[in-house]
């Protein structure tokens, strides 16, 4: 069963919530998984896309954009709205919605920004989602 993991932010910024999913996307790249993250739109996917190449002078993190690079599905992180051919153990979600294809995935991480009113109930709503359909939920508070 897939392990949904919650990671509540205090920042309301948006763009906190993407550096620390570029953050998890590192930290899972060098325990060797396979990632795929779900965005809500192309530029989303593109902005991350972005991050990932900047995130550090001495990171180097090979993924492919599923929107621009028609990227390979064997790339170790792949970014894009709709998800590869194959299932990748590990999804980050940075959609508002609980992606369909969700249950592919050995693990689902959901980032909710605490200070932004509106990401707290896409949050609640989701967790009440994931509860309701009996997976157990983990959450981290950063």
């Amino acid at each position: 069963m897939t392990r949904i993991d919650f990671y509540l932010l205090k920042s309301g910024d948006p763009q906190v919530r993407l550096q620390v999913a570029c953050r998890l996307v590192e930290k899972a790249y060098h325990q060797q998984h396979q990632i795929f993250i779900h965005c809500s739109d192309a530029s989303i996917a593109a902005h991350v896309d972005e991050m990932l190449w900047n995130l550090r002078e001495t990171a180097f993190i090979p993924h492919g954009n599923l929107h621009v690079d028609g990227a390979d599905d064997a790339s170790p992180i792949l970014i894009g709205t709709q998800p590869p051919e194959h299932s990748n153990d590990l999804m980050i979600n940075l959609d508002r919605e609980i992606p369909e294809h969700f249950g592919r995935y050995t693990r689902v991480l959901e980032l909710v920004c605490q200070g932004d009113d509106d990401w707290v109930e896409i949050g609640r709503a989701n967790y009440r989602a994931y509860r309701d359909i009996g997976y157990q939920i983990h959450t981290h508070n950063i």
